[in-house]
């Protein structure tokens, strides 16, 4: 079916299974079918001689793969893809990218375990040879998995084991590690419940952390401060249920001692049965209210966008880790067209760029590109041509009497590190004479959420955690973003001149040196932003979607922690001598200009195109 020659096969083929010889496809669901003479027809059980193949004589296998340059990769087996809680994930992957960051070659294991939930939790089995490396091999699996999108932090499972099976072909056995995982686990609820006396049963902290799989829990910490989210928390409702027999009205913010202590209350069951009714009742309207209301928002995103949690249910998301670049990309060949009156359009292309389809080689034409995230790709434009990149090529193309195309690398919700491996894995093969950055602010969430993990380690606040896909929670902080424009001193927003930058500045270096290297020339762009160049009293209305997103920085902060990021793209333009367009100083701020604190309008998008041409030498 395949065949890979070693010795002179480079590169990504080497991580193929080799090259295809054969009939070999890829059918709707991912799947790796074959067929041919050296295709058995049939397999002998007891029910007598059964059909391998279908009626057009193909072998559907059980794996998943894709066909790229004729060469064919395998990503794992159908059924051993986590399912967990909708969201699909493939074990082979989170498995290789853990031992690559590892740098190691063997010894860590990924399968499913049954998790009451969310329906399929993530076992990580290691070798007891790594167990000194267990913190670290649990950092680099959630940081993995958040580059996905994906926080399942309560589904994530860990065990220590002498050995991994594998079969005889030396494939991991994945369903003996979950066995083995799940007979554990049984067994030691047993021991830690079912072998104590009354006097000496489990305590409710011991439930709790076995349950949900928290491995320390101190006597005052409450269920909400334990950071879980909306599931876990239903889980430890009913544990606290059956513990007590009832469920108090504040459950969720007594300590456990408190919890405990009710255990032994002697408080009448009647008038505890009307407690838990009330609390019943008044817990079921507050679901039932958040329900309506966020499938109302669910249903008008997804009829006016396209875009809504029905697409992670359906795993078809707009935004996907695209697996050939190894970076979040849009979903190739995606179409999205609203059907209200705006007629709003998405068009991405095979390498998942909201860009027209482009031949990897030049055909004698001018080739720029521009990288970066959601302004660059053009959140707010309707469709593609109303982007600043496409609306640049049209100019250089009369400018210039010749064919241009300036090719769209700009991807929502990237990072600088990930906008640099969308350069190098992307754009670079398109052979582009010259690279555009436009870095964006998506930096600055990771710094909140730095900071958010810097207050687990202490105190955690009685925050209820909500699924990031809800737009209930999207409506609630972005309709309450004035309280964080007010003159106040909080102890919960930080200092945006203790931020240290050097990571920034290393990343954006990085890329800039890259485009050299490759005799391409690079061209910085400053980040402009609608509460810039704007009357005093304008600048915290301006700025309220850019409180949200940037959650642990005031007014004052997300000004000072932008105009930073700028100095540094300033600084290395200067250093090493590459063009700057400084956008910040040139652009207005405003509603003319900015849909909100740094996408553009459709008048704005033709500003920029223009800033750019002007200042472009190959336009002049």
């Amino acid at each position: 079916t395949s065949f890979l020659d070693i010795s002179n096969t480079r590169g990504e083929k080497l991580e193929s299974v080799g090259k295809v010889y054969s009939n070999v496809e890829i059918n709707d669901k991912g799947l790796i079918k074959i067929k041919g003479r050296h295709v058995a027809l049939h397999k002998l059980s007891p029910n007598g001689k059964e059909s391998l193949v279908d009626t057009n004589g193909w072998l559907v296998t059980s794996d998943n793969g894709i066909i790229k340059d004729g060469y064919l990769y395998f990503h794992g087996r159908a059924d051993d893809i986590i399912n967990c809680g909708g969201i699909k994930i493939s074990p082979d992957l989170l498995e290789m990218s853990i031992l690559r960051r590892l740098n190691k070659d063997k010894g860590i294991a990924v399968s499913k375990i049954s998790d009451h939930i969310r329906g399929d939790g993530v076992l990580i089995t290691y070798l007891t040879s790594l167990s000194c490396e267990i913190e670290r091999i649990k950092t680099e699996a959630k940081d993995i998995l958040s580059s996905m999108n994906i926080y399942i932090d309560d589904a994530l499972h860990y065990n220590a084991t002498n050995e991994i099976p594998v079969t005889i072909t030396g494939k991991i056995q994945r369903n003996i590690l979950s066995k083995q995982y799940e007979h554990q686990h049984i067994e030691n609820t047993k021991r830690i419940v079912s072998h104590k006396t009354d006097l000496e049963r489990a305590s409710l902290k011991e439930i709790i952390s076995n349950k949900l799989g928290i491995e320390t829990i101190k006597p005052n910490d409450s269920v909400i401060g334990l950071g879980i989210d909306s599931l876990a928390l239903v889980s430890a409702s009913i544990e606290i249920d059956e513990y007590l027999g009832f469920l108090p009205d504040n459950w969720m913010t007594l300590s456990f001692n408190q919890l405990e202590m009710m255990n032994n209350s002697p408080v009448s069951k009647n008038s505890l049965s009307k407690l838990n009714r009330q609390s019943i009742y008044t817990i079921f309207f507050i679901v039932l209210f958040f329900i309506i209301g966020e499938l109302f928002l669910q249903v008008r995103s997804h009829y006016k966008t396209g875009r809504s949690a029905f697409n992670l249910m359906s795993n078809k998301s707009t935004v996907i880790f695209n697996e050939n670049y190894n970076v979040k990309t849009y979903r190739p060949l995606l179409k999205t067209t609203s059907e209200s009156t705006d007629g709003n359009e998405m068009m991405i292309n095979s390498y998942g760029l909201r860009s027209p389809e482009i031949s990897l080689t030049p055909q004698d034409e001018l080739r720029i590109a521009v990288v970066g995230a959601s302004t660059v790709a053009g959140a707010y434009a309707k469709n593609n041509r109303d982007t600043f990149s496409q609306i640049l090529a049209t100019m250089l193309e009369e400018k210039l009497d010749k064919k241009v195309n300036v090719i769209n690398g700009g991807i929502e919700g990237l990072t600088l590190a990930e906008i640099g491996r969308v350069t190098e894995n992307i754009i670079f093969p398109m052979n582009p004479s010259s690279v555009i950055i436009y870095t964006g602010f998506n930096d600055i969430t990771g710094v909140c959420r730095s900071s958010d993990n810097e207050r687990k380690d202490g105190w955690k606040a009685p925050v209820f955690n909500i699924p990031n896909w809800s737009l209930s929670k999207k409506m609630i902080r972005q309709n309450t973003t004035f309280l964080r424009a007010l003159k106040v001193n909080s102890t919960n927003y930080i200092n945006p001149d203790s931020i240290d930058l050097s990571g920034y500045r290393s990343k954006l270096e990085n890329i800039v040196l890259s485009i050299i290297k490759r005799k391409i020339t690079p061209v910085l762009i400053t980040n402009a932003r609608s509460y810039n160049n704007v009357p005093k009293n304008q600048k915290a209305e301006l700025a309220a979607t850019s409180l949200y997103y940037y959650y642990c920085l005031d007014l004052k902060g997300i000004i000072n922690i932008g105009t930073r990021y700028n100095d540094i793209i300033r600084d290395i333009s200067k250093k090493h001598g590459v063009q700057l367009i400084d956008l910040e100083r040139i652009m207005p701020g405003g509603k003319e200009y900015f849909v909100d604190g740094g996408h553009f309008t459709l008048k704005g998008e033709h500003l920029v195109a223009g800033v750019i041409f002007d200042s472009l030498k190959i336009a002049k």
